[in-house]
């Protein structure tokens, strides 16, 4: 008995096989076991028992039902077009699977039986309905989209997907993957101004699948006009261009999508972006893009520049004198490689710029007393040398006493006049000696056991009467 109870549980849940069996076709074996008897004796009428009448289908049908053993069961819509087919089972069952959708809206499905030697025999028919859905994701409705704009969302598996207008005229055709999803490009740019498509899918041919209709507002690409496309721009170049009136305009860059600039479009159409944050040397790609509702972009034409920045060096100062290891500090390019050289190319020191381009380096070595020029070297990224302008600084001597001849001794007196002089030098004896009209250099001269301290202006007349006399 509770075998009984066991299949007449299985009898209520199933519709596809089981469907229309009654308790009484069960035959309990002397083991235990359940038999299942033919389900249609020779020769008698295929019937489907799945779908019900009225089913609606989503995808691609299943159908199951009874026939003859041995027959092969084949089911056909209303218009004769075969939906599948399948042998029927020692026990008279059949279930296949369809291998193509039925058509949208409403089909009949019939059943058809053959035996071995080519009889057929026709079943029962069962009415139907498909019903079908294509939804687009991209852009939203009522958002600023580009005359390029490309169409995303989802559809049945593998079927033609299409942009339509409201007329029917195809605008992209594409295929969906596996999954349903698809992505359409338009092949011929929209025009500026309101559009309106709808999403349309093709299920079998001659069934076509349309979803709602949705508007937009195509804008013009935004553009660059200045700086021109292909020239040379500093690391904080300004951005100037056209775009759709008071919109937010981006100056994005080409190859990491990061924005260098932002600005509001006025109502003319007109942008003014300026770069505020230095761009390192070298090739440069960007492209404007109008930012619309949620964030999205609507992407104008791709640019390319060269960014060049010539190195300076602002400390110290050119002419200055300057200590044995000085600080050497300047700009450059952000981020590039600085190398300070003398005037034989000898490198001083290297240094990399900070992101503003500001770099400072001190000599590895002294320097030695004299004149020296100092020469900044940039190396950009990819490996551009950029040289500047030199600047030449002086570096002091040291003072040396000197002991002198033995005769004539120099006097007590005469070391302090030295010394008197050199402090006068260091502290500005030109402006002491510019009534006298010297030049500012003091030369010592010895006379009688003496020092005189004598303007390179007076000297030369001295020497001039000496030789008359």
């Amino acid at each position: 008995m509770g075998d009984c109870n066991l299949m007449l549980s299985v009898l209520r849940r199933s519709r596809k096989v089981w469907a229309g069996l009654t308790l009484a076709a069960l035959v309990t074996s002397m083991a235990g076991a359940v038999a299942l008897p033919a389900a249609a004796a020779p020769g008698a009428t295929p019937t489907i028992t799945y779908p019900l009448g009225g089913e609606v289908f989503h995808g691609v049908p299943t159908i199951g039902g009874t026939g003859e053993p041995g027959s092969t069961a084949s089911i056909t819509d209303g218009n004769g077009s075969s939906i599948c087919s399948v042998p029927v089972g020692e026990y008279g069952y059949f279930s296949c699977t369809g291998t193509q959708l039925l058509p949208a809206g409403t089909s009949n499905l019939t059943v058809t039986t053959t035996t071995l030697d080519g009889t057929p025999t026709v079943g029962t028919t069962v009415q139907v309905q498909a019903k079908y859905s294509i939804a687009l994701g991209n852009p939203v409705a009522g958002s600023l989209i580009s005359s390029t704009q490309a169409f995303s969302g989802t559809a049945l598996p593998g079927v033609q997907v299409q942009m339509v207008t409201v007329a029917g005229i195809p605008m992209c055709t594409t295929v969906s993957d596996e999954w349903g999803n698809y992505q359409c490009i338009p092949t011929v740019p929209f025009s500026v101004g309101p559009l309106t498509l709808a999403p349309s899918m093709t299920v079998v041919e001659g069934s076509v699948v349309v979803g709602d209709p949705v508007a937009w507002t195509v804008i013009a690409d935004p553009m660059i006009t200045s700086p021109a496309n292909g020239g040379v721009v500093g690391d904080l170049p300004v951005f100037t261009g056209t775009a759709h009136p008071e919109s937010d305009i981006a100056i994005v860059h080409g190859r990491s999508g990061a924005v260098l600039c932002s600005a509001k479009v006025g109502t003319s159409g007109n942008f003014n972006c300026p770069v505020t944050r230095r761009l390192p040397v070298g090739g440069l790609e960007v492209f404007p893009a109008t930012v619309t509702d949620g964030g999205r972009w609507v992407m104008g034409a791709m640019a390319t520049f060269a960014v060049e920045v010539t190195p300076m060096i602002v400390r110290p100062a050119n002419g200055s004198i300057v200590p044995a290891i000085p600080t050497i500090e300047g700009t450059a390019g952000a981020y590039s490689s600085v190398a300070v050289l003398d005037g034989n190319g000898k490198t001083l020191c290297t240094v990399k710029a900070d992101e503003n381009g500001a770099f400072s380096c001190v000599p590895t070595e002294a320097l030695t007393s004299g004149s020296h020029s100092l020469l900044p070297v940039q190396t950009g990224f990819v490996g551009d040398v950029v040289r500047g302008a030199a600047i030449h600084v002086t570096v002091p001597g040291t003072a040396v006493e000197e002991t002198g001849p033995t005769t004539p001794a120099v006097t007590t007196a005469a070391v302090s006049v030295v010394k008197e002089a050199n402090a006068i030098s260091d502290i500005g004896a030109t402006h002491q000696l510019a009534a006298t009209g010297a030049s500012g250099l003091l030369l010592p001269l010895a006379v009688g056991g003496g020092l005189l301290l004598l303007g390179s202006a007076a000297l030369v007349p001295m020497f001039r009467r000496r030789t008359r006399s």
